[in-house]
């Protein structure tokens, strides 16, 4: 019985499909701003909170998809930094790092805002 390669080419398309995945994206980050305090309109943050209490790191995002060059969604600063306050339990968010990621492939991309601060809880 001979060996007609059958089993070969799913193997081969595997390999290339992988290597065109590989070569076909790409990525990066940048820092867009960075700031102190960040609040709720109308929370006006003590300066003890900046220096009491036990800090977490909370992080939001903001993501837009995209088909081609087509937008499917829409990323935003200002609904980033909405899901971190969020997060934060209505606390202020301190030492704001502003990030912008991105990922692109032959057929989809994705674009995020990222907002990573930290809150302090207050001692009682």
């Amino acid at each position: 019985m001979t060996n007609t390669g059958h089993g070969t080419l799913p193997r081969r398309c595997h390999v290339i499909l992988l290597l065109l995945g590989i070569i076909g994206m790409t990525g990066c980050s940048q820092t867009v701003a960075r700031f102190g305090v960040a609040t709720d309109p109308g929370v006006v943050p003590s300066r003890s909170d900046a220096i009491v209490g036990d800090s977490a790191k909370v992080e939001g995002k903001s993501c837009r998809v995209g088909l081609l060059v087509i937008p499917l969604s829409t990323d935003r600063i200002d609904r980033a930094l909405a899901d971190a306050e969020r997060k934060s339990g209505g606390l202020p968010l301190y030492h704001i790092t502003v990030r912008q990621t991105s990922w692109f492939t032959i057929l989809v991309n994705k674009v995020c805002f990222v907002v990573e601060g930290y809150t302090r809880t207050p001692v009682s």
